[in-house]
């Protein structure tokens, strides 16, 4: 509908559904779900921000509202073909379909179905030796210039599907998980992102420079929590827990900032905000439950921990029941083989260079278009805490590339700030284990 929508030609569209619901739409109160969300908003940090009543709360108030009506598609269809409210259409009620049912549709139509997904993967799985052995440093670069190619789409030879086939190839390649080929059981790639400490954790509009200074300290926080995050992760691949043990692991106080911190947006935010209140409610009925509550309790906790650990890259392994069916095991976690110490050493790292940028609202690019210096010693550049794992400059000086030992470089830096005690042990240690 949305496609034809964005020609300026008539198009006709069918569109099939399966059994409307008439009944009305639940009256949802909405000074409730403001101050819900509200709630939400104030227990995203610890640092305070400054919520903005009308362009924040309120537009997040009418989205949530909206996304929790229109989810029901049932409903929201029967509205839409009663009242004639499809944008831009109108319905013909007495339309016929000239396609004639056979008995053979579904079968032909799963077949179909079964070799387009083929052919789709088949065209990631393609582009998958391109990318074999390279560095995970530089796999998330590609994923930064693949993301700025599809918002700045020019290319007439191009088409966006190329672009999303070389990112799932690209995320594949980080996993090195070759079912990541498929959009289905892609990860995240904002989220995955920010896990790996290649961009800042998600901050609402609340903590943008213009309305408060505590932006980065509050960036601080979230990464120190995410984190913990990893550290999940890394016990998760140990199996000293479960997948229903990770579900239970992320209501808890210090971890759950570390899945607030991973959202991908404002809406996404509220989404697991509202999905982590139901693991306090799950745990709540755990005191109470018999033996068979308990088991379906931890059901619900599998499903919610492997619909957040799916955007991060981790699957679950399926074993054969005794009815010969086959079900996805929460005992047999499929977690990637990542070097645990030093993504933790990274956020680490980048958590301290938040907490000490020079003022709000700096930008790196401004920096690095100015300054006209020499570029800076490797020496110095890992000595600072603004020295990111790839040896660049977070503050967007130039940095002397590892290979170069021709070129001009400077032992002075005005920026230069020496590493907290913390990052040094860290780093000390991450090199001796290397």
């Amino acid at each position: 509908m949305n496609r034809a929508n964005r020609t300026d030609a008539t198009c006709e569209v069918r569109l099939y559904a399966g059994k409307l619901d008439p009944t009305p739409f639940p009256w949802l109160d909405q000074a409730r779900e403001r101050a819900a969300l509200e709630e939400y908003l104030l227990d995203e940090s610890t640092v305070g921000g400054v919520i903005d009543q009308h362009l924040q709360l309120d537009r997040i108030t009418y989205t949530d509202m909206r996304l929790k009506q229109e989810k029901n598609s049932a409903k929201a269809l029967y509205h839409l073909k009663t009242h004639d409210a499809i944008q831009n259409y109108h319905i013909v009620e007495d339309w016929l379909d000239d396609l004639v049912h056979e008995d053979d549709d579904a079968e032909i139509f799963k077949a179909l179905g079964a070799d387009a997904r083929a052919t789709y993967k088949s065209d990631v799985v393609a582009l998958l030796p391109k990318y074999e052995g390279e560095p995970m440093a530089l796999l998330l670069g590609h994923l930064e210039k693949l993301r700025q190619r599809l918002r700045l789409f020019s290319n007439p030879d191009l088409i966006p599907k190329e672009i999303a086939d070389e990112t799932l190839a690209v995320m594949a390649s980080i996993t090195g998980n070759a079912a990541h080929a498929t959009k289905s059981q892609a990860p995240s790639p904002v989220a995955l992102r920010r896990l790996l400490a290649d961009i800042p954790p998600f901050l609402s509009a609340q903590f943008q420079h213009d309305k408060t200074a505590n932006g980065p300290a509050a960036a601080a926080e979230k990464v120190r929590a995410i984190v913990l995050i990893v550290d999940l992760l890394e016990r998760l691949r140990r199996n000293e827990f479960n997948g229903a043990g990770f579900g239970k692991k992320m209501r808890l106080k210090e971890n759950r900032r570390g899945v607030l911190a991973l959202a991908t947006s404002e809406t996404d935010y509220v989404a697991w905000q509202e999905r982590l209140s139901m693991l306090d409610q799950l745990q709540e009925r755990t005191q109470k439950a018999s033996a068979i509550a308990r088991s379906e309790i931890d059901s619900e906790f599998f499903d919610t921990a492997r619909n957040f650990l799916a955007r991060l890259g981790v699957n679950f392994d399926k074993t054969k029941g005794s009815d010969g069916r086959s079900r996805i095991d929460p005992s047999r976690p499929i977690v990637p083989d990542w070097p645990f110490d030093r993504i933790k050493l990274a956020l680490e790292m980048k958590a301290a260079s938040l907490l000490r940028l020079p003022q709000a609202g700096f930008e790196s690019w401004i920096e690095a278009q100015t300054y006209a210096g020499a570029a800076v010693s490797l020496a110095l550049c890992r000595s600072c805490v603004h020295c990111s794992l790839t040896d660049e400059c977070v503050l967007g000086r130039p940095v002397q590339a590892w290979w170069d030992e021709v070129e001009p470089v400077t032992d002075e830096c005005d920026k230069h700030l020496a590493l907290t005690a913390r990052v040094w042990r860290m780093k000390v240690a991450t090199s001796e284990a290397q």
